[in-house]
């Protein structure tokens, strides 16, 4: 699906880039991309397709594997520094709450791209024996010491087909499904280790949303460097069923509209302050009106 490339022409106020990849096809369905508008992703200027099949957005060209490393380095100071705010454990708490109620037996849990593991932390609070998978990067240096025996660190992606087949009961990811090179493979993965009657839990930004509509290539998401495909509900229900998944409910979350575009103020705001916090989270879920979706299914 993918061929090398390299930048596109000699346009000088684009910041030149390394050798890239083109992405022939949608990562989500397989249908034709076609080009639809340039971002401005921190002063690089980053092309951006949509999916004639599934309404999907790629980047398109897009780092491969190895460029990849360059461009999270900045996520060393942010896993080095981050501390959630009361709101945002609240709303770790929630998403726990909302797992426990379609698997309430407290058994195995794996969380792919864990950070820090501030999930993991509170899910064993919980009663679940939760482990992380997290790609190696900073975030091995700056674990929370609850979980430091709890996560396994893979070279890339490609890692997730050694994931034990029907291993767990839950598998969670929360916003990075749309950093993925190859996002079918990897679920494909995910689902093949998930035990029957398992659950499925992806959380990622919502290409179909107000905010997404709105601001169009101002939209926060699009402006995300490291942001490679950003999905429908379309394109997620059809890669759950490809798989043999059967979708509960599809629900709204994240940030609301009017901070969801480049150079708006942050949503994290909101989260200093627990009772604005929760009303804020419950008006985006009653409403659907937020950046991102979270999705849940089982496995027959």
């Amino acid at each position: 699906m993918i061929q090398s490339s390299t930048d596109r022409g000699p346009d000088e106020s684009i910041i030149p880039l390394a050798p890239m990849i083109t992405i022939p096809r949608c990562p989500a369905c397989g249908a034709g991309i076609r080009p639809c508008f340039e971002a401005d992703c921190g002063g690089r200027r980053m092309a951006v397709s949509r999916c004639d099949g599934c309404g999907s957005y790629v980047k398109d060209p897009f780092f491969d594997a190895e460029e990849l490393k360059a461009v999270y380095g900045h996520y060393a100071h942010h896993e080095g520094h981050f501390e959630p705010a009361p709101g945002e454990l609240d709303a770790l708490a929630s998403k726990i709450r909302r797992i426990e109620r379609h698997a309430p037996g407290r058994g195995d849990l794996l969380e792919v791209g864990c950070g820090r593991g501030w999930l993991l932390s509170l899910a064993r609070r919980n009663g679940w024996n939760a482990r992380g998978l997290e790609i190696e990067g900073s975030a091995r240096d700056h674990l929370l010491p609850e979980v430091s025996g709890s996560v396994d660190f893979i070279a890339g992606e490609g890692a997730f087909a050694g994931i034990e087949a029907s291993r767990y009961d839950v598998i969670c990811s929360y916003q990075v499904f749309e950093h993925l090179l190859d996002p079918a493979a990897a679920l494909g993965s995910w689902a093949r280790a998930l035990r029957p009657g398992g659950l499925l839990v992806l959380d990622t930004p919502n290409a179909g949303s107000l905010g997404a509509r709105l601001h169009g290539r101002r939209w926060i998401h699009h402006t995300r460097t490291e942001h490679f495909t950003l999905f429908t509900v379309r394109a997620l229900r059809g890669l759950l069923r490809a798989n043999g998944l059967r979708v509960l409910g599809v629900h709204g979350g994240g940030a609301p509209p009017v901070c969801s575009a480049s150079g708006r103020p942050s949503a994290r705001r909101i989260f200093r302050f627990r009772g604005l916090a929760r009303a804020a989270r419950a008006l985006v879920r009653a409403l659907g009106l937020g950046d991102s979706l979270e999705i849940m299914a089982r496995k027959p």
